[in-house]
């Protein structure tokens, strides 16, 4: 896993700041205030605190929850044989990036990113179409609003991500809650561009995942039709939770 850290080991406040976007201050401040809750124990090495990979994600819990982010999916297409090469570049120079795969689909990359202000996109997205190897991307926006995260079962280990048409806009907010109530999708929301609705599936199997496409969105009023990009196990990099 690549990040500011080795898997398993502890960073500085510091570090932890520049894996979250935050100032130190904003970390201080969180740890002192989860302290008093109790629901976060970071090490303490004299006046200094180090952070584990568990400590790092209830800190980008709580940020989230507080600045809802503005989330955006990116497709792309990748010169040659590449894709593993690209999906680690993305990974390792944008912290936003909440995980990035090679795909099976229309694309042959894929990646979310999540970001604070609208204005950090545009040097995302000229970094990642910088790459030599990148040939072309497109880009699906989704606003706070209409943005929601929720857990997943946790023998989900493989990724998909399913766009969605809706009959009419009247019924976009009806999809979004349906999409909620089924436990394998994790991310979902209204986004901008040709499609409607996206929803990211975490599943099992090719039978799971048609299980959930076929026999639960499909079955969504509303629906009109869908496309499911399907992500490379062995090519994708995702950031702790």
């Amino acid at each position: 896993m690549a990040s500011v850290k080795e898997a398993g080991s502890m960073v500085t406040v510091s570090k932890a700041a520049v894996e979250l976007g935050v100032s130190r201050d904003q970390v201080h401040y969180l740890i002192k205030k989860l302290r008093e809750q109790g629901t976060l124990k970071p090490h303490k090495e004299g006046n200094r605190f180090r952070l584990s990979d568990e400590d790092i994600a209830i800190l980008r819990g709580q940020l989230r929850e507080k600045t809802r982010p503005i989330g955006a999916l990116i497709l792309a297409q990748i010169r040659g044989t590449r894709t593993k090469e690209a999906v680690d570049q993305i990974y390792k120079s944008c912290r936003q990036v909440v995980w990035c795969a090679g795909a099976w689909g229309e694309a042959s990359l894929i990646a979310f990113l999540e970001v604070a202000k609208f204005e950090d996109m545009g040097s995302i997205l000229f970094g990642i179409q910088a790459l030599g190897y990148v040939t072309h991307t497109r880009t699906y926006l989704i606003l706070p609003e209409h943005y929601y995260v929720k857990q997943t079962p946790g023998d989900c280990h493989r990724l998909a991500f399913v766009l969605l048409n809706v009959e009419n806009a009247s019924l976009i907010r009806y999809v979004l809650d349906k999409l909620g109530e089924i436990p394998q999708v994790k991310r979902y929301g209204a986004i901008l561009g040709p499609w409607d609705v996206f929803a990211e599936v975490r599943f099992q199997n090719a039978d799971d995942l048609y299980t959930i496409v076929m026999e639960e969105i499909h079955q969504i009023t509303g629906v009109l039709n869908t496309t499911s990009i399907i992500a490379i196990s062995d090519l994708t990099q995702e950031r702790p939770e």
